[in-house]
């Protein structure tokens, strides 16, 4: 797993049901969310729809879970502000857990590039089983992620209706994770 976002992790068929999911709640959902009086064909809704649940789903799976270890009692207190600042590794293992990381990405539906037609709240929540991970903290920052394996698992709704439920292909993890994406992703994960 490298810095895989949610959208390339889903499989094409339940990708497209989020999509088809979107389109439905546009034309046929609640007064707040139908566009009424607009008429859209039906090739631009599907691309302008289909580009902003991509854009809604582009949540780092990795990026999620570092934001979630950081907060895990353990790791606080190599991490926190009393955590060490002397160079030194330290390895916390951690037993099996599961994270669970909720966002909330709204789709914009816009005409051009001022007219904001609709918005519409796709909750994503994101559930991963760990087991046997060990994190490295090096000057209050995870610097290695290794050992032991993940299994994700993401749940997309719209208007609170869950349209997709899939678990994510398991990720064994061996050597360091964090190596494996791009140094200015992690940064913007460890800085969030």
């Amino acid at each position: 797993m490298t810095n895989q976002t949610i959208a390339e992790s889903i499989p094409p068929a339940e990708f497209n049901n989020v999509v088809e999911a979107v389109k439905s709640a546009l034309k046929y959902g609640d007064s707040g969310v139908r566009l009424t009086g607009v008429g859209l064909d039906a090739g631009t809704l599907q691309k302008s729809v289909a580009d902003a649940v991509e854009s809604a789903l582009s949540i780092s799976v990795l990026d999620a879970l570092l934001k979630g270890w950081y907060g895990a009692k353990s790791i606080v207190a190599l991490t926190g502000e009393e955590g060490p600042m002397d160079g030194k590794p330290r390895v916390a293992a951690l037993a099996s857990h599961t994270l669970k990381v909720s966002h909330k990405p709204e789709i914009r539906v816009s005409l051009g590039e001022m007219l904001d037609i609709r918005t519409i709240a796709l909750p994503v929540t994101l559930k991963v089983e760990a087991s046997g991970v060990a994190l490295t903290v090096v000057d209050r920052t995870i610097t290695r992620v290794s050992a032991g394996y993940l299994q994700p698992k993401v749940v997309v709704k719209v208007e609170k209706v869950k349209v997709v439920d899939a678990k994510l292909p398991r990720v064994e993890m061996s050597g360091n994770l964090l190596t494996m994406q791009k140094d200015t992703a992690r940064v913007d994960a460890l800085e969030a």
